[in-house]
């Protein structure tokens, strides 16, 4: 724990130090590699996440997934979901449309959640999945809360009930969110794969914030 503390620290610092030029051609380039992937293509259910629309400092940055739903919507490709907490946990509810996601209240950190009588996501075929920092092993390391963890074990236990294959779970990443090692635990969830963007300038590529 004191070191998943020391890393979020030293990446959260280190994410409020990054231009926006940089942000942007990061984020340009992963949603184009997402929206070209073939686990997207074949999916007919994508878990979503949503970025803040305002007081974006009080979280640090993180990819900017609301692009990449805002084009599965207008395509109609696929289900769409995004996360709403309950309490401890969180549950995926479905975006039905690029109006409704536009009408959605925001939470304490300036993210859209659907309203809580929306419906459960179908089962999703993928998860993207944001993060502090990820490894090469795919290993990721989230705020603290466990939500994406229990998330994603609860979703896989559903599918092996129901026969079904699990959900691809692809993470999203900036360049300087890749680390030497994750510290992980028993519970944490490793992903399948990563999207890592490629930043504006090669000198932006630091691995130097983490002490492990």
């Amino acid at each position: 724990q004191a070191q998943k503390k020391e890393l979020r620290g030293s990446m959260a610092a280190l994410l409020k130090t990054l231009q926006p030029a940089d942000l942007d051609a990061q984020n340009a380039y992963i949603a184009e590699k997402v929206l070209a992937h073939p686990r997207f293509l074949a999916a007919r259910s994508v878990c979503f996440y949503a970025n803040p629309r305002k007081d974006a400092s009080l979280i640090p940055a993180e990819v900017d997934c609301t692009s990449i739903l805002l084009q599965a919507l207008r395509s109609g490709h696929c289900s769409c979901s995004i996360p709403r907490i309950f309490g401890d946990t969180m549950i995926m509810l479905q975006v039905p449309s690029e109006k409704s996601l536009n009408s959605f209240p925001l939470n304490k950190w300036g993210i859209p959640e659907p309203p809580e009588d929306s419906p459960e996501a179908e089962a999703p075929d993928l998860i993207l999945v944001p993060g502090l920092a990820f490894d090469e092993s795919y290993r990721r390391l989230g705020r603290g809360k466990g939500f994406y963890d229990s998330f994603i074990r609860a979703t896989k236990a559903r599918a092996s009930q129901a026969g079904r294959v699990p959900p691809f779970l692809l993470g999203l990443a900036f360049a300087q969110q890749i680390v030497r090692a994750v510290p992980a635990g028993d519970f944490d969830e490793r992903l399948d794969e990563l999207v890592v963007g490629a930043p504006a300038c090669p000198e932006s590529r630091p691995l130097q914030a983490q002490p492990l």
